[in-house]
């Protein structure tokens, strides 16, 4: 059975991933091979299904294990990130309601309070401030809404993703301080990178973040037309309110009764006058005259608006926010379902989960699942003993710097990176010759990439040489080239020698390349050191 992911997971599995990230000795990659062997593969196995487990499937098994481990460490009253959000979450809904229904009923009262028995109440002040606002921020939504699928401009600026990480930086910090102060400085790190998930992750999540945010907009437009139904209500049950129209424009009673009559389309078809709306006679009844007051008109009349305002309050404030609020909750269930799960962090962890260790400390191989498991199992994460590599699942296009590319033999290339990432080399092609000769590549992986099913890219690049400006601004030309959520490989190899270009990546230049590739925020980057795997 396939477990519902929720955004608190994602929160955790970004702060798992984060910290994984920043492990590399190979203690670190059993442990999740022995978390899929142990754990994974026994559930799969229970689950009986005849298609392979998913990405997404494996991924959350491995995710709910990772947190028991993490709470046999830290104790069961521990909180992670993901949850620290949902707690956050809840109680700014809470405070929300409190702070709508009072708003609401404050509206509500300050205009209701304003009859004093001489003059009645204004039904156009009502209308306007309490139903045509309502309106219009409704339309305004729908506005921009359009503006942000229509127009890049528009889409690439947003103030949800700043809001959602200010939000989620103080409530997370505060929820989890007990933990915090439990963890080592190691996993403080990792916690505040997970905190800091909104940041640069909107490539990655797309409106996954920004439905929470548009579901508590909802919720408090629900409290507070609630309160103003609930004030308006109670007002006419327990005092004399009385009423009427009046205008500075000399509008005629017909007028009047047709715009009401307008207004009230989406309920009369079910309810008659004059529940629905006054009648013409009640209308022409209510006018008010300034100098007059209220006492020509009749008492009858002057009640009978009462019903009309609370109508129109439901149906064009309290109704257009409920149909809103489900709508993002149906929203926010697609958004998650269609997550791929196969960005960088993902695919290493991945690799982790479906690389048997060639040997453990006493030199054996590690233990295979019995024949009649492995129709349960992906195939991606079933080998034979005897197999050194991962199974390959992804074609790649190569692109290797013109100094180097004579010397990059090709079977040793590929038995590397297909050791190191689990892909199938397809192609090289040349780069660094001229910028004339770059641009014709990049239009040449451009066709490539149509031709052979959008396939990953790898580039190779030797470490010992920085990230100079003009590469990482070729990096980014790679991104313009290829889909946004392909995978762009960056394979780092040490300063070549005489008798092959695959010598080990010093540990500081790595470091520099990493922090320099996380710079770009781009989660489907990944970088991995090409050389160093054959232990």
């Amino acid at each position: 059975m396939n477990k519902q992911w929720r955004i608190k997971d994602l929160i955790d599995l970004e702060y798992f991933l984060h910290g994984d990230e920043t492990q590399s000795d190979e203690s670190e990659n059993q442990k999740d091979r022995k978390i899929f062997l142990n754990h994974i593969q026994p559930l799969l196995q229970k689950e009986k299904s005849p298609l392979p487990a998913s990405r997404s499937t494996i991924i959350r098994h491995w995710l709910d294990e990772r947190r028991n481990l993490e709470r046999k460490d830290l104790g069961p009253k521990a909180k992670f990130p993901g949850d620290a959000f949902d707690e956050g979450y809840k109680f700014s809904v809470f405070i929300l309601i409190i702070i709508g229904l009072l708003s609401g009923a404050g509206l509500a009262v300050s205009f209701l309070t304003a009859y004093k028995g001489t003059e009645a109440l204004n039904v156009f002040g009502y209308v306007g401030g309490l139903v045509l606002m309502q309106i219009f921020l409704l339309f305004a939504l729908g506005f921009f809404s359009f503006l942000r699928r229509r127009n890049r401009l528009f889409k690439s600026v947003s103030i949800v993703y700043p809001l959602l990480s200010a939000f989620l930086a103080k409530t997370l910090f505060k929820l989890t301080e007990g933990t915090m102060n439990k963890l080592s400085a190691e996993r403080r790190n990792h916690l505040k990178a997970a905190i800091g998930l909104v940041r640069g992750k909107q490539i990655l999540y797309g409106s996954i973040f920004f439905w929470p945010i548009f579901l508590i907009a909802q919720i408090f437009g629900i409290a507070l037309n609630i309160g103003i139904l609930a004030a308006t209500i109670l007002r006419v049950l327990i005092s004399d309110l009385a009423f009427g129209w009046q205008s500075t424009v000399q509008f005629s009673s017909q007028a009047v009764y047709q715009l009401v009559k307008a207004i009230s389309l989406p309920w009369s078809w079910m309810i008659s006058p004059p529940i629905a709306y006054p009648t013409l006679e009640q209308i022409h009844g209510t006018r008010m005259v300034l100098k007059e007051g209220i006492s020509p008109l009749a008492t009858q009349d002057l009640v009978s608006w009462w019903p009309f305002l609370c109508l129109a309050v439901i149906f064009y404030g309290l109704l257009p926010r409920l149909i809103l609020f489900f709508v993002a909750l149906i929203a926010k269930k697609r958004a998650i379902r269609k997550l791929d799960f196969g960005h960088a962090a993902c695919d290493r962890l991945m690799m982790r989960l479906k690389t048997p260790s060639v040997s453990t400390s006493r030199g054996e191989h590690e233990k295979q699942p019995p024949e009649p498991f492995v129709h349960h199992i992906p195939k991606a994460v079933i080998l034979k003993p005897e197999q050194n590599t991962a199974v390959l699942e992804d074609k790649v296009i190569a692109l290797i710097p013109d100094d180097i590319f004579e010397q990059c033999r090709e079977e040793e290339f590929k038995h590397k990176i297909q050791k190191t990432f689990g892909f199938d080399l397809r192609k090289k092609m040349k780069i660094g010759i001229d910028i004339e000769k770059d641009k014709k590549m990049l239009a040449d992986l451009a066709a490539a990439q149509l031709k052979n099913g959008h396939p990953k890219v790898l580039m190779l690049q030797e470490a010992w040489q920085p990230p100079i400006q003009e590469t990482l601004s070729f990096i980014r030309e790679i991104r313009e080239t290829v889909e946004q959520k392909t995978i762009i490989a960056i394979a780092l190899i040490g300063k070549p020698a005489s008798n092959t270009i695959f010598t080990e990546v010093k540990d500081n230049d790595w470091k520099v390349w990493h922090q320099e590739i996380e710079k770009i925020s781009d989660p489907y980057i990944r970088i991995e050191r090409l050389v160093g795997n054959d232990r």
